[in-house]
């Protein structure tokens, strides 16, 4: 009977789980807010990238020299004082003149060593006789040895302070290092303030002219080459050919600072009279030639090391081509291989 009641109990318990347990279940979900749906993710339309293309052209291509020359001298120099400063006395030539080597140009103020050069070559003149008086005394045995001794001496002071006296004095004295006419003189004034290593006068040898070429790429113009130089005569233009005769790799001693960034080139006649130093001729010298070549700009081309190539537009992709370069002028260069007329370059 006992155990008919617990068993009884039991059952009652575990009908009251069965029903407790869903209501439950039904009342904690009523506790959490309903889940949402997820919004769409939005679809991103990628553009394809743009380029600047164009396509290679078909032209004649040339690398030539060309540029300004200007009509020069055989030979000039530039004068001045090497050491020395101070005010002029006087300038003896004026710009057009002819002068012969040795000339005095012009001088500094220098009040008493002329005068005192010259009483200074004087007094050695009568020490010259005295020694050579002397000398012939102490041959002939009339002079000890003592006294020819002090001779000598003395003609070595004498002779050491004349030489001084006249560089000092020549120091103030500028002369002409070569014949030539005077295509510069400095506008300076007696009693102006001239300094060491200022140029005073410019003097050329106008026997021969020449015609100099200094354009940035004057290291084309290798010894002997030949260029068209044309010369303008009011409405008419000379046509000369100038053969290279001078270039860096061959300068003389006498060269001149610009002759190291430069070539000096001979007419093969004369040019008209009149013709003034520094007028300017236009010089033409064609390296190399292509006709009907396939042309791109520098600009695309790129290098790598020793591999060249540019950029190409293939299928709406910029993609590499090596290229193989020809002749290169100006902005634009030939190709040689790697490209076709069809292709775009990009740039």
């Amino acid at each position: 009977m006992i155990h008919w009641a617990i068993r009884k109990k039991h059952v009652k318990l575990l009908l009251l789980l069965i029903v407790a347990v869903p209501i439950f279940q039904l009342g904690g979900c009523a506790l959490f807010p309903e889940e949402e749906e997820p919004l769409p993710v939005p679809l991103i339309e990628v553009k394809q990238a743009e380029y600047l293309t164009k396509q290679p052209r078909r032209e004649t291509i040339e690398n030539r020299v060309s540029g300004k020359a200007e009509i020069v001298p055989m030979q000039s120099v530039n004068v001045s004082f090497a050491d020395s400063s101070g005010y002029l006395a006087k300038m003896y030539f004026q710009n057009g003149d002819y002068v012969n080597e040795g000339d005095l140009l012009c001088a500094l103020e220098s009040p008493d060593i002329g005068e005192q050069l010259t009483e200074a070559e004087m007094r050695a003149e009568i020490s010259e006789m005295q020694y050579e008086r002397a000398r012939q005394q102490y041959q002939n045995g009339e002079l000890d040895e003592i006294a020819w001794k002090q001779a000598e001496l003395e003609i070595y002071i004498v002779r050491r302070d004349l030489e001084k006296l006249r560089a000092t004095f020549e120091a103030t004295q500028l002369y002409a290092p070569m014949s030539g006419q005077i295509i510069y003189r400095a506008t300076v004034a007696e009693g102006d303030l001239v300094n060491a290593r200022d140029t005073l006068y410019t003097i050329a040898n106008l026997d021969q002219l020449y015609v100099r070429y200094s354009g940035s790429d004057y290291n084309k113009l290798p010894l002997y080459t030949e260029c068209e130089l044309s010369l303008p005569l009011g409405n008419d233009t000379e046509i000369y050919t100038g053969t290279v005769i001078q270039t860096p790799d061959n300068l003389p001693d006498t060269a001149l600072p610009i002759d190291r960034y430069s070539v000096l080139l001979e007419l093969d006649r004369e040019l008209p009279e009149g013709i003034a130093l520094g007028t300017q001729m236009d010089l033409s010298y064609l390296i190399e030639r292509s006709e009907n070549a396939l042309v791109i700009a520098q600009s695309a081309i790129k290098t790598a090391g020793t591999r060249t190539y540019v950029y190409v537009l293939e299928d709406g992709y910029r993609r590499e081509r090596d290229v193989l370069v020809g002749i290169v002028s100006g902005y634009d260069a030939e190709i040689l291989k790697g490209l076709d007329e069809e292709d775009l370059v990009i740039y």
